[in-house]
């Protein structure tokens, strides 16, 4: 006979609100400062189908698997950009600090009172070559490529301390909806290096 292996199955559910204030350094440079918060539920359900797997489920019950948590995490964020116009487009250059702490405070008995903490740095370069004459009305093309290296408890859940992102889109002019939305967007991002690399499909507003 044949035995199925586990199934686990999460849930994170997350409210998430913020303070922005950016600032015009000079003609090319900008920063940005911001204070954001997360009020966060996480629910896991673990099947457990195999025999060696029920035999430790005394032991990993409501510690390991089929928890719930309850959390609240502040994320205080500074981002520097250079921006560069060129004749056939702009790219621009960011550097991005964040930095979160927060505290279990309810949920299985295991896991009240944790405190994640974890520093995030991401650096990247964005390149938009504009392409205003065809006959899609698209604004231009985008190019990213962004490192991303961290501390603190991501590196556990990430298994490894930095990752790549890369990225290709295409804009779309919305001048008859000026007043709302400056442009609108879709692409694909490509996440390298880390336990969850894969690709996710991306929509923007008002991006560059």
């Amino acid at each position: 006979m044949i035995e199925q292996p586990d199934k686990n199955v999460d849930h994170i559910y997350s409210i998430y609100n913020a303070y922005i204030q950016d600032l015009r350094l000079t003609e090319h440079f900008k920063l940005r400062l911001r204070l954001g918060g997360y009020l966060m539920h996480h629910k896991n359900k673990h099947h457990y189908n195999s025999g060696f797997s029920k035999s430790l489920k005394p032991a990993l019950d409501n510690a390991y698997f089929n928890t719930r948590a309850n959390a609240a995490i502040i994320e205080p964020n500074i981002q520097l950009t250079y921006t560069q116009a060129t004749d056939w487009g702009k790219w621009r250059v960011t550097s991005d600090l964040n930095y979160l702490i927060g505290r279990v405070y309810s949920g299985s008995k295991a896991i009240v009172g944790a405190t994640p903490e974890g520093v995030r740095l991401n650096n990247g370069v964005k390149l938009h070559f504009d392409i205003h004459n065809n006959p899609f009305d698209a604004e231009s093309i985008y190019l990213n490529l962004q490192r991303t290296d961290m501390h603190g408890d991501m590196t556990n859940s990430f298994q490894t301390d930095h990752f790549y992102t890369m990225g290709l889109g295409i804009l779309f002019d919305t001048h008859k909806f000026k007043d709302l939305v400056k442009n609108m967007g879709v692409g694909l991002n490509l996440n390298v290096g880390t336990s969850l690399s894969g690709g996710s499909i991306v929509f923007y507003f008002n991006e560059f």
